[in-house]
Order: C-alpha cells, then sequence, then structure tokens
C-alpha cells in the first residue's frame, strides 16, 4: 500500500527514470531533425547519391490539415507537395522546383494517421535531382498489407546562380485601373461547389481584375496552426490560388462541367525568395487554355511591400471526378494495383515566355520510316521507305538522326477475324526484323527508335476510345507486347507510341515535343489522346463494390458483351438454371470456381467453335437432385466439370462432379478438375504412362504443371 498525500501540494514522482522519451530526438535514430513543421527528420544517403525526408501527418497532430475538404475528402493540399519539394531543394543545395507532378492525391484519414517520404535522387551532371514523395498508412489501425504510394514526382533545379527576382507586385497596390471584385460570402459559394474549406483554408481578403490576371490579397489565418518552419505556409499558397475559381467574376461558377472540381496537377520553374510570410499579395496570369479540362497559369507572390516570396513559371490545374477523390486511397485488401494513364508534364520555357499553339515541331534531325502520307502534319523530318534505305543514306554520308519514328500499320480486326491471327504474326514478325536491325547497326547505337502503333492500347481516358465498342488494333497490341520485351533487353534504346484512333493525321508538334519529353524523361511508353500526350504509372486500386447482379433477375452469372477483351465481361442473366431438372442432372449452390487459359481464349474469341463463356469448372453444395441421381444427396459438398460455373447457381450432369475430398476448401476445389485432368488426358491417354513407369517432364508451368 501507499500512503495517500495529507494536501494537494505534497506530491511525489512513481515514474521510471531512465526512459526519457529517448527516440523521440531524430538524432538518436541516427538522423537530422529538419525544423519542419511536416518533415521531422531528413538524412544523407551513405553513397552521396540521395537525401531523405521523413514525416507523419495525422488529423490529431496537424488539425489544420482537416480544413483542406474538396468534394467530401480530406486532401492534404497540393501546395504542401510543392512546398515539401521546396523544403528538399533547400536541403540538397538546388535552386528550386523545375517541375513537380502530383499523381495521387494524398488524403488523411479520419483516424491514426500517413508517414511520409520525400525521397532526393543523386545529382546529375546539371545539378538537377529527382524527387519523389511517398506515404504509406500507419501500421497501427491501417492497412499492415498497403505499400508506399507515389503521390508526387518532379525535377529540383539546378543550384542557384544568384539570380535576382524581378519585383513585379512592388508600388501601388492595387495597380491603376485594377477593378475590384467583391469576395462576399465567396467561401459560402464555393462549398456548394465541392470547396468546403475550413477556417485554416479561409485566407482570402481581397480580389481585384487587372485585364486578363487576377490579382488577390490573401493573409495567413490564425487556425492554420504553427507559422514558423515553412518556406511558404501550405495554406496561405493555397489561398493565393483561390481566385482562379471565380469564373465571370462570380464564385457561383466555381465548380466545372459535369460536376468536377479544379485541382492543381503540375507545376513548373517554382522559385522561393523569401519565407515565413503572413500576408501577401499575388497576382494570376492564365495561358491560353492547352487542352479540354485543363488551365495553365503563371503565379506570382509578394509580401505586403511587394518584395518577392515566391514565382511559379506555370501551374496547370486540372478538373477531377469528385468521385476519384471521395474513393482515393480507399485500398483493397490485398493491395491492388491498376494501370492508369496520367498526363505527361511538360514544363513551362523559362521566364513564363509561353509558347504559341502552332509554333514549329522541333524535329528536324529527325527520321521517319513508313510512307510519307503516315508522317505528322507538319514534320520537318526526312522520310524514308524503309529501314535499308536510312542505312543507305547514312552510308552516303547523311547525319545519324536522333529519333527515328517507325509507323506500323494500324488495321482494327474484330476479335473474331479469323484473319487476326495471321496480320498480328506478321506485324509482330516486321517489327522484329526492324528491332534486330536497329540493334545491330552501330552508327544508330545513341538514336531512340519510336514505334508508332494507332489504337493499340485502351487509355480509359475520357478523350479516349471504347475497346468493346470500336475494337482495339491487336496487330498493334502484339507489337507493343513484342517491344516492351525488347526495352526490358535493351533499356533506353526503344519507345513506343500509340496515336489516337479518333485524330486523322498527328499534329508534329505534339509529336515531337511528347518523343522529347518522354526520351529526357526516360520513359518508355506513351500514348496521345484528344491533343494529350498520356504515360503509365500504377496506381492502388479504390475499394470494389463488388459486382452488382443484373436488375430484376433471380438468376445470373458472368458473361460476354461482345468480345476481344476482358472489359467484355458482364454479369448476365440466365434463367436457364432456373428451370426444372432434366433426367440425370442436379443444382449446386456455386461456391467458387476455376478460372482457365480455356476462359481467355473465349473472352478474346480466339477459342474454336462456338464455346460459351460462363465458367466451366467450380465447387458448391448441392441444392437439389434431378430424377434418376443416385450417389448425391442435397447438401453434399461437390466438384467438378459444369458450364455456368462463373454464378451463384448452376445445373451440372450429375456424372460430371465427384465428392470434395475431406479438408478441401471450396476454392482447392474449384480449382483441381480442368489442370489434373489435363495432366491425365496428357500422360495417360496420349502418352500412354504406366504404372511403374518413369516419365521427364520438362518445363511444365502453370496449373496443369502444377497438377
Amino acid at each position: 500500500t501507499v500512503d495517500l498525500p495529507t494536501y494537494a501540494f505534497q506530491h511525489q514522482r512513481y515514474w521510471l527514470d531512465g526512459l526519457s522519451g529517448r527516440g523521440a530526438d531524430p538524432t538518436d535514430l541516427g538522423l537530422v531533425a529538419a525544423g519542419h513543421p511536416l518533415l521531422s527528420a531528413a538524412v544523407e544517403l551513405a553513397d552521396g547519391q540521395g537525401h531523405l525526408l521523413t514525416g507523419r501527418l495525422s488529423a490529431r497532430s496537424h488539425g489544420w490539415l482537416a480544413d483542406h475538404v474538396v468534394a467530401g475528402a480530406v486532401l492534404v493540399p497540393g501546395t504542401a507537395l510543392v512546398e515539401w519539394a521546396l523544403r528538399a531543394a533547400d536541403e540538397v543545395g538546388c535552386g528550386g522546383v523545375e517541375e513537380l507532378a502530383l499523381q495521387v492525391p494524398l488524403v488523411l484519414p479520419s483516424n491514426g494517421g500517413v508517414r511520409l517520404q520525400v525521397a532526393v535522387g543523386g545529382p546529375g551532371a546539371d545539378g538537377r535531382r529527382d524527387v519523389r514523395m511517398y506515404s504509406r498508412p500507419d501500421e497501427d489501425g491501417g492497412d499492415a498489407a498497403a505499400g508506399w504510394v507515389c503521390h508526387a514526382e518532379g525535377v529540383l533545379s539546378p543550384p542557384p546562380d544568384g539570380s535576382v527576382p524581378v519585383e513585379e507586385l512592388s508600388g501601388a497596390w492595387p495597380p491603376a485601373g485594377a477593378k475590384p471584385v467583391e469576395p462576399g460570402d465567396f467561401y459560402e459559394h464555393i462549398a456548394a461547389s465541392g470547396y468546403a474549406y475550413g477556417p485554416a483554408f479561409q485566407g482570402l481578403r481581397a480580389m481585384w481584375r487587372d485585364g486578363t490576371d487576377l490579382l488577390a490579397e490573401v493573409a495567413l489565418p490564425e487556425a492554420a496552426g504553427e507559422r514558423t518552419g515553412f518556406g511558404i505556409h501550405p495554406a496561405l499558397l493555397d489561398a493565393a490560388l483561390h481566385p482562379v475559381l471565380l469564373t465571370d467574376g462570380s464564385p457561383s461558377g466555381a465548380e466545372s462541367a459535369g460536376g468536377r472540381v479544379w485541382l492543381p496537377f503540375t507545376w513548373s520553374g517554382v522559385s522561393l525568395w523569401a519565407t515565413e510570410a503572413t500576408t501577401v499579395r499575388v497576382r494570376i496570369s492564365p495561358y491560353e487554355p492547352s487542352a479540354e479540362g485543363e488551365r495553365t497559369l503563371r503565379v506570382t507572390v509578394a509580401d505586403a511591400l511587394g518584395t518577392p516570396v515566391l514565382s511559379a513559371d506555370a501551374v496547370v490545374l486540372r478538373s477531377a471526378d469528385p468521385d476519384q477523390l471521395r474513393t482515393a486511397q480507399q485500398l483493397c485488401a490485398d493491395g491492388l494495383l491498376v494501370m492508369d494513364w496520367v498526363p505527361l508534364p511538360v514544363p513551362a520555357p523559362s521566364n513564363g515566355a509561353g509558347r504559341s499553339a502552332n509554333h514549329t515541331a522541333d524535329d528536324a534531325d529527325w527520321a521517319m520510316l513508313g510512307p510519307e502520307d503516315r508522317a505528322p502534319a507538319g514534320s520537318a523530318a526526312v522520310c524514308h521507305p524503309d529501314p535499308q534505305a536510312l542505312i543507305s543514306a547514312l552510308d552516303a554520308g547523311a547525319p545519324t538522326p536522333a529519333v527515328v519514328l517507325a509507323f506500323e500499320s494500324a488495321k482494327a480486326v474484330d476479335a473474331r477475324d479469323r484473319g487476326m491471327a495471321a496480320d498480328g504474326l506478321a506485324s509482330a514478325e516486321r517489327v522484329l526484323a526492324l528491332l534486330q536491325g536497329w540493334l545491330a547497326e552501330p552508327r544508330l547505337a545513341d538514336t531512340r527508335l519510336v514505334v508508332v502503333t494507332r489504337g493499340a492500347i485502351a487509355t480509359d481516358d475520357p478523350g479516349g476510345f471504347d475497346p468493346v465498342a470500336e475494337g482495339v488494333d491487336t496487330a498493334g497490341a502484339a507489337v507493343w507486347g513484342l517491344v516492351r520485351s525488347a526495352q526490358a533487353e535493351n533499356p533506353g534504346r526503344f519507345l513506343l507510341l500509340d496515336l489516337d484512333p479518333h485524330a486523322e493525321v498527328p499534329s508534329a508538334r505534339l509529336v515531337a515535343d511528347a518523343v522529347a519529353r518522354a526520351v529526357e524523361m526516360d520513359e518508355s511508353q506513351l500514348a496521345l489522346r484528344a491533343g494529350r500526350a498520356l504515360m503509365p504509372r500504377l496506381v492502388r486500386a479504390a475499394r470494389s463494390g463488388g459486382l452488382v447482379a443484373p436488375a430484376g433477375e433471380p438468376a445470373w452469372r458472368l458473361g460476354l458483351e461482345g468480345a476481344g477483351t476482358v472489359d467484355s465481361v458482364r454479369p448476365v442473366a440466365c434463367p436457364e438454371v432456373l428451370e426444372p431438372l432434366r433426367e440425370g442432372h442436379i443444382r449446386i449452390d456455386v461456391h467458387a470456381a476455376g478460372v482457365n487459359f480455356r476462359d481467355a481464349l473465349i473472352v478474346l474469341g480466339m477459342y474454336p467453335g462456338d464455346a460459351a463463356f460462363g465458367g466451366s469448372e467450380g465447387a458448391g453444395v448441392v441444392r437439389e437432385v434431378g430424377p434418376g441421381v443416385t450417389g448425391l444427396a442435397v447438401g453434399d459438398r461437390v466438384m467438378g466439370q459444369f458450364e455456368g460455373a462463373f454464378g451463384p447457381r448452376a445445373v451440372a450432369d450429375a456424372r460430371t462432379v465427384v465428392p470434395i475430398p475431406d479438408g478441401w476448401t471450396f476454392r482447392q476445389a474449384a480449382a483441381a478438375p480442368v489442370v489434373f485432368l489435363t495432366a491425365w488426358y496428357g500422360l495417360v491417354e496420349l502418352g500412354g504412362l504406366q504404372a511403374g513407369e518413369r516419365v521427364l517432364i520438362h518445363a511444365a508451368t502453370g496449373g496443369v504443371g502444377t497438377a
């Protein structure tokens, strides 16, 4: 027992000594304190080829971030990621952020937190460095299986050259001739459009229009938490962009067409000139629209006296689907990743000098292989009918081109057309010969070969095409598979480019800019859609709501609507499984179904005959027994081969099913029939294997090899 104190101020410590928070100080972990409110520690990698800044975010520790609500989701503002990039640039001695492309929204969870990493690569020959930003849920209360998600990647500019920024916002404020725009209940209006900003992000104080430019005065609210330690507070920089939400001077037009909201996507040419500003002047200068669903702006920020604070040569805003934001980072339990095609970031020219929409394509030192009528409109590249003509030109003293575009014929073929396989084989053989000849020519070792197709891939882009309705160029898809293998064996030699199937003749400017940028970024695949260049990225899939049965249908299974890709698979009605049972048949409640190569061939339209897609093996419980069935009863667990297994209920011939062995799960049982029977057929029926004989099985893979 412990005697209680006799009065309130008589106290005694009972805490254990020697455990004084060791580990809370980054130096105890071999790190260096970053001196930043969101990034706690920094470390230089031992090989000198990079730096890492780390931190942790949560709604509890950084409550002001919870005030940034867009389309019902609490998003860490894109301005925070830009500020982290600026902090990383300062850490490694770079001059600023040359470009930063935001890929996946960083959602702040309501419970728990997320761990952050800002990874900076080693310096290049010109002093530039790559930078990437990642997050991962806390292990406690988060998805333990979730991996690191890349939210942004970009390039830090070379070390500063000592140049001094121009004081664009000094002098009288607002400038003479600027027309005031009354904010009024601005934040109340934009909340109805999806921007439910809390007090920490309501920093807009005044606005003006100066020609096509927008001017604003912004102050950092008291609710924005800690003010020191930031280069520029993310809430202040975010509020500096709020005038963009004005449309025709009215905040009621903040939301774009189709119920979409505007978010910063890429930042180019960002420089920080002063730190810890709390009240700023802002000038936003719009560029001409570059693509539908995008706005490009030049942003200049100065303090209350007009001294430069921050400048961004180009900030690209993109309209985002609110549903995608609400489901962002709602990860599947198995950590499923999906392919997404995102715009290729194109940096703005220095000093904000834009390029006109009809500037000349920079491809004069390029060459093309193929008919001249396939060349992009306005191209200055030299056209050769075939690779041998290019080699002959080199033999005659022609300069070696920097890039060569090789155009592969595009011919959409229906998946069930018998000529599809022949076209695919012919295309693959032509491209294989091209690649082999290219690699054998030493004079082309530093030349990038761009293999061009049209409509060979589906990008799931609003401006793209529907592969089910319009048909994919299957021969071009085969070329993509072949060239991907060649790229793995010969890094940096080949680039895949898929042209927009909706555009008759591509623009030479678009092709040249996209290819040049892809080569600079060492991208291996590109697609042009609706005037934009897209590049592939793996992103974590949103949580699936599962299959939805056709409305009003008592029985259903997976079936095909068309053929050609797995996108054709849909739930379809199958009322026949409810009809009275015939002689020798049983009705099964299916618990699991096997997926075989046969099913894949049927989906692609490559299986001989008129086989129907619907599943051919499964396992479940007998629900009903038909006339003449012996040896099986209602409630038995069975497995076997039967059509229609891709649905909750199926009908099977009783002779094609057997009881599930004790200890087997439904999944194990469903995956056994086809592969084991195939192995039996090959060894016994075809090979004539007898008991006691020895056999060599070479290169057996997949399910049959396992059997």
